[in-house]
């Protein structure tokens, strides 16, 4: 990561902690958002954030490597494979929210994937567009806290990209 990248990203990762300390998360698809591209060099040839480059580039599904037209809004859709939501609740439960600790779960949880819009469907069947089903939270389950649980329980499969 170049030198400017990083002062982005860690510029991202401060207001995240300020958000977090005063129980707010307008902003925190946002910064996100943006602290993921700037950590992952996905910035335009001007050094902003480019979020739009993500799409197709991380983790992708079955669905969208068969898929005739990835660059068709109607077939792909990219997102978090941990809900915003759940990431937001795990960190604002984090004892340390220290900008170390923060970067540290974001670095382990912030994963995207390109998925189709069917593949979006049956997230969204099993009540799971803004959730972790329960097996996540379930610990005698083998989903227990499986960052992929969502995926796993709707059948999709994904592979990262290189």
């Amino acid at each position: 990561m170049n030198m400017q990248n990083a002062k982005n990203a860690m510029v991202e990762l401060q207001i995240i902690q300020l958000e977090l300390a005063n129980n707010r998360d307008y902003h925190f698809r946002h910064t996100v958002d943006q602290w993921f591209a700037y950590a992952n060099g996905y910035v335009t040839s001007s050094g902003k954030e480019a979020t739009s480059k993500i799409e197709g580039r991380e983790w992708v599904s079955e669905g969208w490597l068969a898929a005739e037209d990835k660059s068709s809004k109607n077939v792909v859709k990219k997102e978090h494979v941990m809900p915003l939501k759940v990431l937001r609740d795990e960190l604002m439960e984090m004892d340390d929210q220290s900008l170390i600790s923060i970067e540290a779960y974001l670095k382990e949880n912030v994963i995207f994937a390109t998925i189709t819009k069917e593949e979006d469907a049956r997230l969204n069947a099993m009540d799971c567009k803004k959730a972790m089903p329960p097996e996540y939270y379930d610990e005698t389950s083998p989903l227990y806290k499986n960052k992929w649980a969502r995926y796993i329980k709707a059948g999709i499969k994904v592979s990262k990209m290189s």
